[in-house]
C-alpha cells in the first residue's frame, strides 16, 4: 500500500466470476479495492542446480474507494452482469456496487 492509504485487516476477497484475474478486497475500515492479477512472463524458472520453481505474478490496483465507516462483512458479485455487486457492512446498510470498464483490463 502507498502512503495515502490506511493499513487494516482484509475481511474478505471475491473474484469476479467472469474474469478470474480481477478480484475485490474489503477491509475493516470500509474500503473496497479492485485488483488485477498480472501473470509473469515465465511461470517457472530453473535455478543453477536444475530445480524448477514458480514465479509469482504482480497485483495492479485498479480502483479503491471507502464505502462505509464500518467493516464490509459480505460481498457477492452478480454472475449474470459483470461488474455488479452487492455488499453489506456493520452499519446495517446494503450497498449496490457498479464497476465499469472491466473489459479494458
Amino acid at each position: 500500500m502507498d502512503n495515502n492509504s490506511k493499513s487494516g485487516t482484509i475481511w474478505l476477497a471475491r473474484h469476479l466470476p467472469q474474469n478470474r484475474d480481477i478480484f475485490i478486497t474489503c477491509a475493516g475500515n470500509g474500503q473496497v479495492t479492485l485488483w488485477k492479477y498480472e501473470y509473469p512472463e515465465q511461470r517457472s524458472v530453473v535455478d543453477s542446480t536444475g530445480a524448477a520453481y514458480g514465479v509469482a505474478g504482480k497485483l495492479r490496483r485498479l480502483q479503491r474507494m471507502v464505502v462505509s465507516t464500518q467493516p464490509i462483512n459480505a460481498l457477492d458479485w452478480n454472475r449474470d452482469q459483470a461488474g455488479l455487486a452487492i455488499a453489506t457492512a456493520y452499519d446495517q446498510y446494503l450497498r449496490v456496487l457498479i464497476t465499469t470498464k472491466l473489459n479494458l483490463h
